[in-house]
């Protein structure tokens, strides 16, 4: 009898099998590709800095608001009459993603851009068309790895209409999505006194986590209420738990609080003349003290200088804690020297500071405003609401026979309630 072989037979299976592997293999990378989550957001032409989904201009820029057509109704555009190099003349985008769309107008007097990736091969790309249209994509990345890149934009001179004039609308950028796998914050029991105000802090992890929102709670609100930055306002004496929690997954950490009894809720402290002093920073296009830091000041002794004739200036700024303060006055003396030398009260004068409106741009197009201490009011009484600012502005008209020395005097800030604050000019 014959034996029967196998070989033949194996042989095919495991070709089979070998042809088979490498499909199988594609099929499972294409479905962990389907089950990557994206997302996309648009980072517009005035956000801008040196920072992560941010524009920044080079060279001789314009800007245009209250746009129908445009996003948020503002621009940025380059006019070559305004060059003298147009290698000069570029902008870049910083940016987290895996993908980033350039939005601009297409025109007549739109010109070739070169455009690169984090320093690559620059891509020429044509911003013209007959008729001026809006919302058209200027430039596209395609796929990118993911992590950070800079795009950068430059003008060419070179044009296939009237100008090689340069304009941007904003980027759209895809990325990955990282969700949340928790929430931490420091656990130790805080312990601080009626009327501070404190920040704390928490952080979404992983460190690269898409949604980082916390959303923060406080577990009675009449003894501390906490905003959603994280700002914690000690309105009464007792014990409180805040919660912070991830709006992606709803992971939470909790603190304990214990707020003793106040005992002073008028305070004060000497300022500086070129800063403004407010309740809360709105907007970070300049340098604020708010409230926060402004609690932290301690010193009340103002030093100054000036010459005979001269005028000194001093900014001294008060802030109530979780009492209103009704009837706040101003007392301001007379300065004298060692030698008893006298530069009369009657030189020196106190104005409370009011708040005017103020904003970045103009207001009738949408633009934020905030109030700001910038006129010098009267010397009248003022109320002040709980957590409020209030600035003093100090003027010292040095008469021009007084005497060289150094002086010394005090003004007192005193309210209905008893309360006062004394500083040492």
């Amino acid at each position: 009898m014959r034996k029967k072989s196998f070989l033949p037979k194996l042989f095919i299976w495991c070709l089979l099998l070998s042809l088979m592997l490498p499909n199988l293999a594609q099929t499972e990378q294409a479905k962990a590709a389907s089950n990557e989550e994206s997302m996309s957001f648009i980072i517009n032409d005035f956000e801008i800095g040196d920072g992560i989904n941010q524009f920044k201009y080079f060279g001789p820029w314009g800007v245009s608001t209250g746009i129908s057509g445009l996003h948020n109704g503002d621009e940025h555009w380059s006019n070559a009459a305004n060059w003298s190099d147009p290698n000069d003349v570029y902008f870049t985008v910083k940016f987290v993603g895996e993908r980033i769309m350039l939005y601009g107008i297409t025109g007549p007097r739109h010109g070739i851009y070169a455009v690169s990736v984090d320093g690559g091969e620059a891509t020429e790309v044509d911003a013209y068309s007959a008729n001026r249209t809006f919302n058209q994509v200027i430039f596209d990345s395609g796929a990118l790895a993911s992590g950070e890149h800079i795009v950068k934009v430059k003008a060419t001179g070179k044009k296939t209409g009237t100008a090689p004039d340069m304009q941007i609308d904003y980027a759209e950028v895809t990325k990955q999505v990282v969700h949340a796998t928790g929430i931490e914050m420091d656990a130790e029991p805080l312990v601080i006194e009626e009327g501070s105000v404190v920040q704390l802090r928490a952080s979404v992890l992983p460190a690269n986590a898409t949604n980082k929102s916390v959303v923060w709670s406080s577990s009675n609100a009449s003894i501390a209420q906490i905003d959603e930055q994280g700002r914690l306002t000690a309105e009464n004496a007792g014990n409180v738990t805040v919660t912070a929690a991830s709006l992606d997954g709803g992971f939470r950490a909790m603190r304990e609080i214990q707020i003793k009894a106040g005992s002073h809720f008028l305070k004060g402290a000497v300022g500086t003349t070129d800063m403004h002093y407010v309740k809360a920073n709105l907007f970070d296009d300049y340098k604020r003290v708010d409230y926060e830091e402004l609690s932290q000041l301690t010193d009340k002794a103002w030093k100054g200088s000036a010459w005979k004739g001269d005028r000194a200036s001093a900014q001294l700024v008060l802030w109530t804690t979780s009492k209103v303060q009704e009837q706040v006055s101003l007392t301001i003396g007379s300065l004298v020297d060692h030698k008893n030398n006298k530069i009369d009260a009657s030189h020196l004068t106190a104005h409370f500071v009011k708040t005017t409106k103020a904003a970045r741009g103009n207001p009738s197009q949408g633009k934020p405003q905030e109030l700001i201490p910038d006129i010098l009011d009267s010397a009248e009484p003022v109320s002040m609401e709980k957590f409020s600012v209030q600035p003093i502005w100090v003027s010292i008209d040095v008469p021009r026979d007084a005497a060289a020395g150094q002086y010394t005097g005090q003004m007192t800030v005193q309210a209905a309630s008893g309360e006062n604050v004394a500083f040492t000019l």
